[in-house]
């Protein structure tokens, strides 16, 4: 049975993950300020702002922050995916250090060749 060795290399990994990464956190911050946007906008409408000549029904401004609430919790949840794939490049990055460091102990404890004297005699 081969031994695994791809934890020896030492450069980043999973390149598209950190890309579906990034485009959450982006994509996220656009809903977040569109909801935020909206809720306010309805939230005022609610309060009694009148766009233009034309008085603008309750109905109206209860969807606007309606919408704005569903919005935000849509910005939630793209902050959240985006949270798990770092949380999954992390648990990687660990788990390929610790591999590394159990490989560096284990290498430590291997039987010396003949003739190879310690360092300190007892």
């Amino acid at each position: 049975m081969a031994r695994i060795t791809s934890f020896r290399e030492t450069q980043p990994r999973y390149p598209m993950l950190r890309i579906a990464g990034l485009i959450c956190v982006l994509f996220g911050s656009l809903l977040a300020l569109l909801g935020i946007g909206l809720l306010g906008w309805g939230l005022a409408l609610a309060l009694g702002a009148t766009v233009g000549p034309i008085a603008t029904p309750p109905f109206f401004a209860g969807m606007c922050v309606l919408y704005g609430v569903g919005i935000e919790f849509g910005a939630l949840q793209m902050f959240v995916v985006a949270g798990l794939l770092q949380l999954m490049i992390h648990l990687e990055e660990n788990t390929r250090a610790t591999a590394q460091a159990v490989e560096t102990i284990r290498a430590r404890m291997e039987p010396k060749p003949e003739g190879v004297q310690p360092f300190f005699a007892a």
